[in-house]
């Protein structure tokens, strides 16, 4: 799966784009684009946007051995999309000031387990 951010313009709404690929991401063909019929796209509109959150309670395994995959939830109006990546800080702060015009605050707590996501408005 992959994801495009859109912020809103003349030119359409502010949108995340998921695009799950059917054949896992391979092709034999040259063509670095991919067909209509190889992968399903998901529109979400970001004035749907409810809370963009760290899940540290769903797991990531790592593709490489020094990965660090980390989940979070993007929750909608009209549904819960878990997802991961090794830049997920960038992905949080860009959905947060595309979806709702603010920045993360993140309070790490010693323990190093726990985390408190507040979403303040920047400065």
């Amino acid at each position: 799966m992959w994801m495009v951010l859109y912020p809103p313009s003349v030119f359409g709404i502010g949108r995340a784009e998921l695009y799950d690929l059917l054949d896992g991401g391979h092709s034999t063909t040259s063509n670095t684009s991919k067909s209509k019929s190889s992968q399903c796209r998901k529109v979400v509109q970001l004035s749907d946007c409810l809370s963009v959150t760290l899940a540290p309670e769903e797991s990531c395994p790592p593709a490489l051995p020094n990965d660090d995959c980390r989940a979070f939830d993007l929750n909608t109006t009209q549904r819960r999309y878990i997802l991961a990546s090794e830049d997920y800080h960038d992905w949080v702060e860009a959905l947060c000031q595309l979806a709702f015009q603010v920045g993360p605050v993140c309070v790490f707590y010693p323990s190093g387990r726990a985390r408190m996501c507040f979403f303040l408005p920047f400065r």
